[in-house]
């Protein structure tokens, strides 16, 4: 628990940090020169989950639960984890050298801004190297290391990137800058990994790539799903319709510091439970999916009705039409927070094959939506995206019943959906705060407070035993506060 709250003060410490960054960012730089700041990490973990052979996602499943049965063996498999990613970086290099040309024209229509496309090499790796340092502490629970060197390495690469455009303004320095602003982070993952990560021994890489072969397929098309709406936006429309759309998502990612905490820490936490038997696991699960969601939709309204505040605020009035992207963004911040939840669910009981078909599923529900159903737009492309993964959320729970597992009723989170999400969106649209800020304030707070009399008088006559299981998890709390005294 003081993990989770660590890494909360560290994510909201780090967004405010963000906010400044992102404001510099939208004023200095231009379209072509932002557009390399939006596509570089979505290439990075793109390349990621093509040369990694979905062993991530096999140490996601199996590693917390071996570090709590089998510690050494745990580590082994950490470290062949390792190993292997260090092969992205052979791929990535290998990649660009020879095919920097094509891969520019695809990626982006003002390859032409740099010198040699092939400059995208440093921050690439770097941006790799900081998720092969940072993946182990979130596989031990240590949510709050991997939290710290997660964001604060981004952070510093965009601020050394900021910096060295101050003294050369050009995108060869930008690129420089995000390489060089995360050194440090790398090493400090390695040197807090050296007690298992440099220890020779003979490490069963052949094994494991066997095992995560079937894991494969669904890494790359779970990359693509969390990536690739900037690189779809980029290649489909330009640069600076790629430009506007990093801008209102990453507006929108602030309401992550809200979020991240609770996705960072749900993976070992429930892998542990599954690990106490089956009954366990539910009862866990059921008490998470009540309250969850439930508040993550309640907050992603809150986030909504300030939306256009912010985008004046951090991007001034040169994105004032970015608004509705922003709050269409913020909804897939929040939706893909509550997929996560419930896709986990697929992995830790040992349906993997399932979640895989429901991946690949909504990979074509959103290309269905993007060149069928909406407009080819940003705005299109974002709505393609939060359409699909709410059709994916429904497909896990419907294909979970069907094997047998006791999903708990979403009942909480479609109340608040109905009360809370249509007059979030009236209020961001049709009040102008600039013209009746009272009304404004007024209206912001009435919703969340309606939103939250509304849910506490569910659970207060429906859900009872919500609060009941708050009182044993506060008593057995005490209790070892007493043991430790």
């Amino acid at each position: 628990m003081k993990r989770f709250f660590r890494l909360t003060f560290i994510t909201l410490l780090a967004k405010l940090f963000t906010i400044f960054i992102l404001a510099l960012l939208s004023r200095e730089l231009k379209p072509g020169e932002l557009a390399y700041i939006a596509l570089i990490p979505s290439v990075a973990y793109i390349f990621l989950s093509l040369s990694s052979f979905g062993v991530n996602t096999l140490l996601e499943r199996d590693a917390p639960k071996l570090l709590a049965t089998n510690p050494l063996e745990a580590m082994t498999l950490m470290k062949s984890g390792v190993v292997i990613n260090i092969n992205t970086l052979l791929f990535t290099i290998i990649s660009f050298w020879f095919f920097s040309k094509e891969i520019g024209n695809f990626l982006t229509d003002n390859s032409d801004v740099l010198s040699d496309f092939r400059l995208v090499i440093l921050p690439l790796c770097a941006y790799l190297l900081i998720h092969i340092v940072a993946f182990p502490f979130q596989l031990q629970n240590k949510i709050d290391l991997f939290g710290f060197i997660k964001i604060y390495s981004d952070i510093s690469a965009k601020s050394a990137a900021l910096g060295l455009y101050y003294y050369l303004p050009c995108a060869e320095s930008l690129l420089l800058g995000l390489a060089i602003g995360q050194a440090p982070f790398i090493l400090l993952g390695l040197y807090l990994h050296r007690t298992w990560l440099f220890h020779s021994g003979r490490l069963p890489i052949i094994s494991l790539l066997k095992k995560s072969s079937v894991f494969y397929i669904e890494s790359i098309l779970n990359a693509l799903r969390n990536w690739g709406d900037s690189i779809l936006v980029s290649s489909l429309i330009g640069a600076e319709s790629l430009a506007v759309f990093y801008i209102a998502k990453r507006i929108s990612d602030q309401i992550s510091v809200f979020f991240q905490p609770f996705m960072t820490a749900f993976v070992p936490f429930m892998s542990s439970k599954h690990g106490m038997g089956k009954e366990h696991f539910a009862s866990s699960f059921k008490l998470l999916w009540t309250l969850i969601p439930a508040i993550f939709i309640l907050l992603s309204s809150a986030f909504t009705c300030i939306t256009p505040i912010l985008v004046n605020l951090i991007a001034g009035e040169q994105y004032a039409n970015s608004v509705n992207l922003a709050i269409i963004l913020t909804w897939n911040v929040s939706a893909l927070a509550i997929y996560s939840l419930s896709a986990r669910v697929l992995l830790i009981i040992g349906s993997s094959i399932e979640r895989f078909r429901i991946t690949v599923f909504q990979i074509f529900i959103t290309f269905v939506l993007i060149f069928y159903v909406f407009p080819v737009s940003a705005q299109g492309i974002a709505l393609s995206w939060l359409a699909a993964v709410w059709i994916s959320i429904f497909s896990v729970i419907v294909r979970a019943k069907q094997l047998k597992f006791d999903w708990p009723s979403s009942t909480s989170s479609i109340l608040m959906t109905l009360i809370s999400v249509p007059p979030a969106w009236h209020i961001a649209l049709k009040i102008d705060y600039k013209e009746d800020l009272a009304l404004y304030v007024i209206s912001c707070f009435g919703n969340i407070a309606f939103s939250l009399m509304a849910l506490f008088t569910y659970f207060l006559f429906k859900e009872k035993w919500v609060f009941e299981q708050f009182l044993i998890i506060i008593k057995s709390r005490a209790l070892v506060a007493q043991k430790r005294k």
